[in-house]
């Protein structure tokens, strides 16, 4: 029997109560299963942590560290460090992938068996500053269309070895470095 591809999705969070079961019930409801679940918590004073935790309970795909950090960058490279995933993803709290077939679509299709970044679409959902509710965000890329624009990073699957080529998210930019990284990548 082949082993499948497992795919670490990685979740800051911090006071992330309102908006992280969203996320755990996104991820717990893939119809494809080799996932592991990574919250990478800021120490939240809210409920954060105990909804994690009530779910990591029954589900030992869930792992979750807690600790202060540097902001969301941080979290996620301190996400990248420990995840065990062949392809890995970025989903913050609240994130939610489209369906529940979207892992076995892009496994069944054969896009996690390319070493290249995999990428689609975000569906927008609440107006944002740079997107209204309902857009759609927002086709294929070239380099001179990432210079002007970045890639939502919940729409983007990063295999392995681009991780390892790539490294961590730059923490000189604490607003911009999932646009660095992708820049990096396309590099």
């Amino acid at each position: 029997m082949m082993k499948l591809p497992v795919v670490s999705v990685i979740t800051p969070t911090f006071n992330a109560a309102s908006t992280v079961e969203r996320t755990l019930l996104s991820v717990l409801g893939q119809r494809y299963k080799a996932v592991e679940h990574i919250f990478v918590d800021g120490l939240s004073e809210d409920s954060t942590l105990s909804i994690i935790l009530s779910y990591q309970q029954n589900h030992n795909h869930i792992r979750l560290i807690s600790d202060r950090d540097g902001g969301v960058y941080d979290a996620i490279n301190r996400g990248l460090d420990i995840c065990t995933g062949d392809w890995i993803i970025i989903l913050g709290a609240g994130d939610e992938f489209c369906s529940e077939f979207v892992l076995a679509e892009l496994f069944e299709t054969g896009l996690f068996s390319d070493d290249q970044v995999v990428y689609g679409n975000v569906l927008i959902r609440g107006d944002t500053p740079w997107a209204k509710d309902g857009t759609v965000y927002d086709g294929p890329f070239t380099l001179e269309k990432l210079f002007r624009q970045n890639i939502c990073h919940q729409a983007i699957f990063y295999p392995r070895s681009v991780i390892r080529m790539v490294g961590h998210y730059s923490l000189d930019y604490p607003v911009t470095a999932d646009w660095d990284y992708n820049i990096r990548c396309w590099a």
